[in-house]
């Protein structure tokens, strides 16, 4: 009885020892940049924009514009840049809360620099 009990332990720990490596490198996949202000080496590429109301055309400041690797925030013209990496997925948050939030991906082909200018939906009184 104890050798099928002791059998049976070492075959579990094993399994959950070989999820455990799986699950571990499959969190590693397409990580990009470690954190926030950390130096990123692929950051060669610039996007610059605008930031603009859908509905009526005016300018936001202080949407925060995030990265993989860097982030950067508009103006008071709700202009903004920030340098990336030849492919980025890139976030556009009102920290005010007035505006939806609008995820991107931005590709760079043979460009070093790319205009994007985005329109964000103002919230509704009940989201």
């Amino acid at each position: 009885m104890k050798t099928i009990k002791t059998k049976f332990l070492k075959l579990h720990n094993a399994s959950i020892v070989g999820l455990l490596a799986i699950l571990g490198f499959m969190a590693c996949v397409n990580a990009g940049c470690t954190k926030y202000g950390a130096p990123c080496a692929e950051a060669k590429h610039l996007v610059k924009g605008n930031v603009s109301s859908k509905k009526t055309q005016q300018p936001i400041k202080g949407v925060n514009v995030i990265g993989e690797c860097n982030r950067s925030e508009t103006n008071e013209d709700g202009d903004y840049q920030i340098k990336t990496p030849s492919q980025i997925h890139i976030h556009f948050h009102d920290p005010a809360g007035n505006y939806k939030s609008l995820d991107t991906v931005i590709e760079f082909q043979g460009e070093t620099s790319k205009t994007v200018n985005i329109q964000l939906t103002p919230k509704e009184n009940n989201e």
